[in-house]
């Protein structure tokens, strides 16, 4: 829709037409009559958190809720998440090694989902290629500093399938 990355809340970017300042209802409008000319049976959002709390992904949550509403068609929607539960497990033990790593940000507990709250899980290691296509094409996003993407994309094939071979969704009614 040719909105402008909004950046983290620590650090947002002060370029014009960021999508988080644009309205939802207006944002919602335009994925509805999307998802109208598509006549969609499906729309994917973020979580409440927008996964690790990146304002721009917060924001898409609130825009998809609002466009399956708007849709003639309602479509099922799928927010994509993490069971937090494991990655906190990493993230914990790292926090006090965060500061010895410039630009390296982990986040706080209140990310992604709890397990509880995970409604689907779907085996896409057969995709894992495609996948790993889609997180190098955010090129912003895979230099400079410690980046989640660049680590991601570094792992080794049979850890990249541990780590990548499963997404989760919290599924919409």
């Amino acid at each position: 829709l040719g909105y402008a990355d909004s950046g983290m809340a620590g650090a947002p970017t002060s370029g014009t037409h960021r999508l988080v300042d644009t309205p939802i209802e207006e944002v919602a409008g335009a994925v509805a009559a999307i998802l109208d000319e598509e006549d969609a049976d499906l729309l994917t959002g973020y979580d409440s958190h927008g996964g690790y709390g990146h304002p721009d992904h917060v924001h898409v949550h609130r825009v998809a809720r609002v466009a399956q509403r708007l849709a003639a068609r309602r479509p099922e929607l799928l927010e994509a998440t993490l069971d937090r539960t494991w990655l906190l497990r990493v993230v914990r033990p790292l926090r006090p090694l965060a500061r010895l790593l410039p630009g390296l940000t982990l986040p706080g507990d209140e990310i992604y989902t709890d397990r509880a709250d995970v409604s689907l899980t779907v085996d896409v290691r057969g995709q894992l290629g495609a996948k790993r296509a889609a997180l190098a094409a955010h090129a912003s996003q895979a230099g400079g500093g410690v980046r989640t993407v660049r680590l991601l994309l570094a792992l080794p094939r049979p850890l990249a399938l541990r780590v990548l071979g499963t997404e989760w969704f919290h599924v919409v009614s």
